[in-house]
C-alpha cells in the first residue's frame, strides 16, 4: 500500500471511530461500532481515556470545524503510525481499508477526490506531521514527499513542491492533539515565503512565547475581539513548540456556554489576541482524589489516591499582530473537582480556573 492510500485509510478509520464514539458506542459491546472501536484501540494502542475525552468534546454545543479536525487528527495519528509499522489490520479495520480502495478505484486513484472537506483537512495535517518527523531526522526527500501528499489534498496553501527545490522549514507549531503546519521554501536560492496567517487556532501557540504574526488583524476598535485561549502544559521538560495547547473546556470543567463566540472563533484569520493561561505554582492541600487503576479495557483495578492542591495561574493577553502584552493577572483556581481520568504517572492534581473566573479576569478585553 502506498503512502497516500495508507494515510487515506487511517483518516477514514479515525472518522469511523469518532462517529462511533458520537453514537455512544463502547469498545466492549457486540455491535459494529463497538467492534471498530475495540479493533482500532488494540491496533493503535489507543487508550480508553481518549475515547472518553472524544465523547465529552463531541457533546460541546456548536463545536467549531477546526476543533472537529483536531479531534479526528488525535485518532488518525496513532492509527497511521501503527499502519506504518506494518502491523496486520484487524478484520473490522481491514474491511474499511477495502472500502477505501474501492472508493479510490472509483475516483481513478485520486486520493484528493475520495475525501470530503473534513477528512481532507485531517489528511493534510497528518501528512504534514509526518513530513516534520522526517525533517527532524534529516530525511529531506521523504519530508518533501509527504508535503506533496498534503498539498495534493487541496487543503494546504502553497504550490506543489518542485523536486529540484531545497527544503527549509520556516514555521512550525506543534501542539498535541495535533494541528500543525509545515511550510517549505518556494524558490531555490530565494527567500522563503512566509505564511500569511496560521492555518489553525493552535498554530497561534508561539504568540504566548513572544512571536508576532504581522498579517493578523490588529487588536483595535470596539469589542468583541476574537481571542484564542491557550494553556501551558504542566510538563516543564517539553520543548517550547509543544508547551501551549488550546484550552480544553471539557478537561478543565469549564462551561463552554458561558463564553461568547469571540472566545471560540471559527476562523484563524479573524484572531486578534491570545490569552495564555499558565499554572505558576500549587500549594495547600485541598482534597484527595480516588482513582482506580485500569489497564487496557480490563475492569478489575486497584485503588489509587492522588492529592489535589490549590492551583495558581497567570493569565496573559497578547495582541498576535505585534506580540504586545495587553494584560497580565494572577488568578487562584477555584474549581476543586477531581479530573475524571489521569495519566498513570500523575503524582498530584490541582484546582482549575472556572469559566466565571476567566471571564472576570480578561472578559473586558474580549467582550468589552
Amino acid at each position: 500500500m502506498d503512502n497516500a492510500r495508507r494515510l487515506a485509510t487511517a483518516v477514514t478509520i479515525a472518522r469511523r471511530c469518532v462517529a462511533a464514539v458520537g453514537r455512544d458506542a463502547s469498545p466492549d459491546e457486540n455491535t459494529a461500532d463497538g467492534t471498530v472501536l475495540a479493533d482500532a484501540m488494540a491496533f493503535a494502542d489507543i487508550t480508553a481515556s481518549l475515547v472518553e475525552k472524544t465523547r465529552e468534546r463531541l457533546d460541546i454545543p456548536d463545536l467549531a470545524p477546526t476543533h472537529r479536525v483536531d479531534i479526528l487528527a488525535e485518532w488518525a495519528w496513532p492509527i497511521h503510525t501503527a499502519m506504518l509499522s506494518a502491523r496486520p489490520l484487524p478484520a473490522a479495520l481491514a474491511e474499511i481499508r477495502d472500502e477505501v480502495e474501492d472508493e479510490l478505484q472509483a475516483q481513478g486513484g485520486l486520493v484528493a477526490d475520495s475525501l470530503d472537506a473534513l477528512d481532507g483537512q485531517v489528511y493534510a495535517l497528518t501528512a504534514l506531521r509526518v513530513a516534520l518527523e522526517f525533517q527532524s531526522q534529516g530525511k529531506l526527500d521523504e519530508a518533501k514527499e509527504w508535503l506533496r501528499l498534503g498539498r495534493e489534498s487541496g487543503h494546504l496553501p502553497g504550490k506543489p513542491v518542485n523536486r529540484t527545490r531545497r527544503l527549509t522549514i520556516i514555521g512550525v507549531s506543534l501542539a498535541l492533539p495535533v494541528a500543525l503546519v509545515v511550510w517549505l521554501i518556494a524558490r531555490s536560492g530565494g527567500d522563503p515565503e512566509p505564511p500569511s496567517l496560521p492555518y489553525s487556532m493552535s498554530d497561534y501557540a508561539p504568540a504566548c512565547d513572544g512571536k508576532a504574526f504581522p498579517a493578523a488583524p490588529a487588536y483595535a476598535g470596539a469589542a468583541p475581539h476574537n481571542t484564542v485561549v491557550l494553556t501551558a502544559a504542566d510538563d516543564d521538560h517539553l520543548p517550547t513548540s509543544q508547551k501551549w495547547a488550546l484550552l480544553d473546556t471539557v478537561q478543565s470543567g469549564m462551561d463552554v456556554m458561558k463564553f461568547s463566540r469571540a472566545w471560540r472563533p471559527d476562523e484563524a484569520r479573524t484572531v486578534q489576541a491570545v490569552a495564555c493561561v499558565d499554572l505558576v505554582r500549587q500549594s495547600d492541600l485541598v482534597q484527595v482524589c480516588n482513582y482506580r487503576h485500569s489497564r487496557d479495557l480490563i475492569r478489575t483495578s486497584l485503588p489509587t489516591q492522588i492529592s489535589m492542591f490549590r492551583g495558581y495561574f497567570t493569565v496573559t493577553v497578547i495582541e498576535v499582530r505585534t506580540a504586545r502584552r495587553l494584560h497580565h493577572v494572577e488568578v487562584t483556581g477555584d474549581r476543586a473537582v477531581c479530573p475524571q481520568t489521569v495519566a498513570l504517572d500523575t503524582s498530584s492534581v490541582h484546582t482549575e480556573l472556572t469559566a466565571d473566573q476567566l471571564k472576570s479576569a480578561i472578559g473586558h478585553l474580549i467582550d468589552g
